[in-house]
């Protein structure tokens, strides 16, 4: 009994700390600027967005809804030539949004199988790998942008030039921003744990 009251009391300390320094420190805003490296402006080109959560098979869930708005207005710079889309379900999504949103049909060029950073970026060879058969031209417009939530560049930029994809990585502001609100601390530092587990699988499996 005394054993299960120490284990208790401690673990009890430990997430009371583990809050504190979700909310009362910038450890978590910092980490995601850190992840999130260099904030560039896009010079133009091609730009690939990477899918995420899905509400349901034909709904966009807030982290897709956040970086599909940015290609929009990066699209509307007039410097983008078309628009990858990548991720399972999300894909589709994101382009009938955009669509809807004024981008042509045309500039958008969807891959609808991928589940992981891993396949988005074996989509996206695809992709690249018969453009001229998708679009008339021989090669796509450079550079390519690969537009992801600030959290997740770390990791895309490394999967990307591992599989010999060379791209700029744009981030979108996410958990950075999220984290001026008190509330949703919390739940920025939950993804910045999960995004933290899964660099260190891709290391483990060496897709880094």
């Amino acid at each position: 009994m005394r054993r299960l009251v120490f284990i208790l009391r401690y673990t009890a300390l430990l997430t009371g700390a583990a809050v504190l320094l979700a909310t009362l420190t910038p450890l978590g805003y910092w980490y995601a600027l850190w992840l999130a490296g260099d904030w560039l402006s896009p010079p133009g080109g091609t730009l690939l967005v990477a899918g995420a959560d899905m509400e349901d098979p034909e709904t966009m869930g807030l982290t897709s809804y956040r970086r599909v708005f940015y290609a929009r207005l990066y699209w509307r710079q007039g410097t983008f030539s078309h628009i990858i889309l990548l991720g399972r379900d999300a894909a589709p999504a994101m382009r009938k949004w955009l669509v809807h949103e004024g981008v042509p049909a045309a500039a958008l060029i969807e891959e609808n199988a991928s589940d992981s950073t891993l396949e988005n970026v074996r989509g996206a060879r695809n992709i690249l790998a018969d453009w001229k058969a998708r679009t008339g031209s021989e090669k796509p417009a450079q550079p390519l942008v690969l537009l992801t939530s600030d959290y997740h560049c770390w990791r895309a930029r490394r999967v990307f030039a591992a599989a010999g994809v060379d791209v700029i990585v744009q981030p979108v502001p996410d958990a950075a921003k999220r984290w001026s609100s008190w509330p949703a601390r919390w739940g920025v530092c939950t993804d910045l744990a999960v995004e933290s587990a899964k660099i260190c699988w891709y290391f483990i499996r060496g897709w880094l």
